[in-house]
């Protein structure tokens, strides 16, 4: 059947119609889906990420906030923000509702990063502890409580004396003795 011809018999032309439908699905299926890092780098070239073939909802979402989240962000944070996603693709981080946003206060403290993003190992499978996991890789030479990581994750939240206080404990200071 010749699919470019529209043919004046009916059952033919529903017959072309579906055989086109199908094709443009399969072509759907089978195109590459946009990784985090795809969609990173679409936002840095100044793309617009809606007209990525996303791989899940939630992918959309991220994009999304990325895009937000980069929007005002001087470039050496902008940077280091990529480098940190990069970093952690592989992870199921991104299955965390907060992960963008932590992940960008983090990038905003890169200045007191004790050890690099591309050395930290995923150990769970759980995206909530994989990212409590990064930030203490990040920040922290000795044990911080977990309800700490509120300094962090929480969208709203930017509370900078907590995160002041994180990385005190994290350091081996006294809390007491924190401002």
């Amino acid at each position: 059947m010749d699919l470019n011809r529209k043919y004046n018999n009916p059952n033919l032309e529903r017959k072309r119609k579906a055989l086109l439908y199908k094709q443009a699905a399969d072509k759907h299926l089978h195109q590459k889906k946009a990784t985090i890092s795809d969609i990173l780098d679409a936002v840095f070239a100044g793309e617009n990420p809606d007209y990525i073939n996303f791989r899940s909802a939630k992918d959309r979402q991220n994009a999304g906030l990325i895009k937000e989240f980069l929007i005002n962000q001087p470039l050496h944070y902008k940077n280091t923000f990529r480098s940190l996603v990069k970093a952690v693709e592989d992870s199921d981080i991104f299955e965390v509702p907060q992960s963008i946003h932590t992940l960008g206060m983090l990038s905003k403290w890169c200045s007191f990063w004790i050890r690099k993003p591309e050395d930290w190992k995923s150990v769970s499978h759980n995206g909530s502890k994989q990212l409590s996991a990064l930030i203490r890789h990040l920040f922290c030479e000795w044990p911080v409580p977990v309800f700490m990581d509120v300094a962090w994750t929480r969208p709203l939240y930017d509370d900078t004396k907590a995160q002041e206080w994180f990385l005190n404990i994290g350091s081996g200071e006294n809390i007491r003795k924190a401002n």
